[in-house]
């Protein structure tokens, strides 16, 4: 390889790019420096000469093309890419030209032995090169200062590998030293924009270049605002912006105009030392800059809103939730010069204001939200940010009155479970029917419905229907001609509060598990039909259509559907149905007539009563209707069972033809033997069992042989404990109670 041609390539890119053969012409050329201006080989010897081209700005052109010309190629040679070669004894001068411009060298050619050439005016190396050198670099390649500023070069020499053959002290120079000049010992120093040249030269051939680039000063401070307690040590840096943010080094003298506040020292490092304010100076390279330093009081307490340890800050994507960090002294009085800094660990999650305080979401994560303060730990809060949409959970709230019950606000995400809203507020619009506490405890003062208003941190809003209901609920006629749905409420100053009354008979209400809606079976379409309302009675729609009879309903533990009672041509099935309406089912069939519906308390199991065996006895089958099962066998009819919370059913025994009267028992789970929890000598009619089965309802009266005589029915409470008093229920004297239901 020729060494000439990998000297050429290892020095600047911008030799590099003179030397490529085949370079594409430049344009604006204003200027040619060639280096070294003599050159002295012997006969047979060769070496490059290094070109430089600049605009009338004095710009460097890295490409320009140029062409070099011996006068005498007898004597010296020269090849397109500068290199010289000594042919015979004698002087020849070589110019290189481009675009009109052009600079000369004179070389002189000696024979071996021959007399020495003039002495070179450049500076002269010193020290052999390092064994083995071939070439020369230097480090930095280039360099880019403000006018004033210094840096420091070095020169190594290179082996023809391109491995390092050790230091050399190089000659020195400058091809434009009005606009930087370098030293004996490297140190160059920019003099005025522009751009230049420095040229380093080492015996036995080696030479290098590197690009110099003096630019107007674009300096700052940073910060350019320092604020701090006292003794706490902060650092100021001096950055050339328009060089991508480059930090001075050297250069500058800095002061601190009132040193009783503070001192500084001669890197930036700054120390804080009383109350009060004054501004950090930097001079040198012919500017001058400040940044202002604010020394307050040192802050005893960091007030966090919310505070960190109470779980993650939550926000939906769009929506801003605020967070607060504030320094205060110890009687808790704001210090609002120190301002915590603010770290966002990730912010393709979220955006955060320090201004402001408020915390955006952008899309679904988890990230932190870090506010740093001198003196105190960094407080740290996980951020989570959520899609989906806001719901109130329950979706809708019902309470007996005088019992309580927590709403909460969740997000609605269907890529994850539910998650709790934390700093919801709540709001009752009728607080005299149920009050809500802002941590969401509803309580339920007397029957009627309200709305609950739910509010987020970060302005989100949530809804909910709430029910409060009384303690029970039947179906009167002392509203003539039909029968009409009240509730009863201990609190009330009438006995009855009406919930659906109309011309319409409806009777056999039940409320739904969590007492927001009732089923009742109603004549309002012309047969009777199962229907849903709300608690309120309000919002009645039909449930069932049909020429038969549909009543006796029963929900489902979940509240999703309900088991009744339909007839058609006078045989009674077990039907099920969604609470929407939707997917009827029949769950039995046979001769003899199926009624009297019950759900056990776990969902699974079905009791009710059939007469498919001839008389009327009590039946279990699963909830889909299958694995039907007897659970009696006796003489009398056996009716109307109830589930206990524990599993045991209670159920009514009709002794008509024998003894007469009614009885309702109770019989446990696992053994067939009973107990009487009502003895009564008339007929029971109706009856209910409490929900937590500590209480039993039941209407006992004769019931009419024709409509020439009014039936005659009473409505008793008694605890469901065997030998309790029942109670009566005041009621009108004509009026006459039906289907009770807890």
């Amino acid at each position: 390889m020729n060494l000439n041609w990998l000297r050429c390539l290892i020095i600047a890119p911008i030799v590099a790019a003179i030397c490529a053969p085949g370079a594409a012409r430049a344009q604006g050329v204003a200027e040619v420096q060639v280096t070294p201006e003599t050159l002295t080989l012997a006969v047979g010897a060769k070496q490059t000469l290094f070109v430089a081209a600049f605009d009338k700005q004095g710009n460097l052109l890295p490409t320009a093309q140029v062409d070099f010309v011996s006068s005498d190629s007898s004597v010296a040679r020269v090849g397109a890419d500068g290199t010289v070669v000594g042919l015979s004894a004698g002087l020849a001068k070589i110019e290189a030209r481009a675009q009109g411009h052009r600079a000369a060298v004179a070389v002189s050619v000696t024979q071996s032995g021959g007399a020495a050439p003039p002495r070179d005016p450049a500076p002269t190396p010193s020290g052999p090169p390092p064994t083995g050198a071939s070439a020369l670099t230097l480090d930095p390649p280039g360099l880019v200062l403000l006018a004033g500023e210094s840096a420091p070069l070095s020169a190594t020499a290179l082996r023809s590998d391109g491995t390092p053959a050790g230091a050399v002290t190089p000659a020195w120079r400058s091809l434009r030293p009005a606009v930087a000049t370098i030293s004996a010992d490297g140190v160059v120093t920019g003099v005025a924009p522009g751009e230049a040249v420095i040229q380093a030269s080492a015996r036995g051939g080696l030479a290098a270049t590197a690009p110099v680039t003096v630019t107007a000063g674009d300096v700052a401070l940073e910060p350019d605002t320092v604020v701090g307690p006292p003794l706490v040590l902060d650092t100021i840096r001096a950055v050339v912006r328009s060089q991508g943010g480059r930090e001075l080094r050297g250069g500058l003298a800095w002061s601190v105009a009132d040193t009783l506040v503070a001192r500084v020292g001669p890197t930036g490092i700054v120390q804080t030392l009383a109350l009060g304010e004054t501004d950090v100076i930097a001079t040198g390279l012919g500017m001058e800059r400040r940044t202002h330093l604010v020394v307050y009081r040192r802050p005893e307490i960091f007030h966090l809103v919310p505070r960190t340890s109470a779980g993650p800050v939550q926000v939906p994507v769009g929506g801003a939730v605020k967070i607060l960090a504030r320094a205060e002294a110890a009687d808790s009085t704001a210090i609002p010069e120190a301002r915590p800094r603010w770290e966002l660990a990730d912010t393709t999650l979220a955006a955060f204001d320090p201004a402001s305080g408020m915390l955006t979401g952008r899309r679904p994560g988890t990230t932190s939200l870090t506010a740093r303060l001198a003196g105190f730990d960094p407080a740290v809060w996980v951020v989570q940010v959520l899609s989906g949409d806001l719901t109130a959970v329950p979706s809708r709230l019902g309470l007996a009155a005088g019992t309580r019950a927590t709403v909460q606000v969740r997000f609605a995400d269907s890529a994850a479970a539910p998650t709790p809203v934390a700093g919801v507020s709540w709001a009752s619009d009728r607080p005299d029917l149920i009050a809500v506490d802002p941590d969401g405890v509803a309580t339920g003062m007397m029957p009627g419905r309200a709305a609950l208003h739910a509010r987020t941190p970060w302005g989100g809003a949530a809804s909910l229907d709430a029910f409060v209901t009384g303690d029970m609920l039947l179906s009167s006629n002392r509203m003539r001609p039909g029968f009409g749905i009240y509730q009863t409420w201990s609190g009330a100053g009438d006995s009855l509060l009406r919930v659906l009354v109309d011309t319409a008979t409806n009777i056999l209400a039940a409320w739904s598990p969590d007492r927001t809606r009732i089923a009742f079976s109603s004549n309002r379409a012309g047969t009777f039909d199962l229907y849903l309302m709300d608690a309120d009675g309000r919002n009645v729609r039909a449930l069932t259509q049909g020429a038969g009879v549909d009543g006796q309903p029963a929900w489902t533990p979940d509240g999703a559907r309900i088991i009744f009672a339909a007839t058609q041509g006078g045989a009674g099935e077990i039907h099920s149905i969604a609470a929407d309406g939707s997917d009827e089912r029949q769950l039995t069939s046979g001769a003899g007539g199926n009624r009297d519906p019950a759900v056990s308390p776990d969902g699974r199991t079905i009791a009710f009563a059939s007469a498919r065996d001839g008389n009327f006895e009590l039946y279990l089958m699963d909830a889909d209707g299958a694995n039907v099962r007897r659970l009696t066998t006796t003489p009398v009819r056996e009716a109307a069972p109830r589930f206990f919370p524990n599993g045991d059913l209670a159920y009514l025994v009709d002794r008509a033809g024998r003894s007469g009267g009614s009885s309702i028992l109770r019989r446990t789970s696992a053994d067939p033997a009973t107990v009487a929890l009502v003895e009564s000598p008339a007929t029971i009619v109706s009856y209910a069992l409490a929900r937590d089965g500590s209480r039993l309802a039941y209407v006992a009266g004769r019931i009419a042989a024709d409509s020439r005589s009014p039936s005659e029915f009473t409505l008793y409470l008694q605890p469901a404990v065997p030998g309790a008093t029942p109670a009566r229920m005041p009621l009108g004297a004509a009026e006459q109670p039906v289907s009770p239901a807890f």
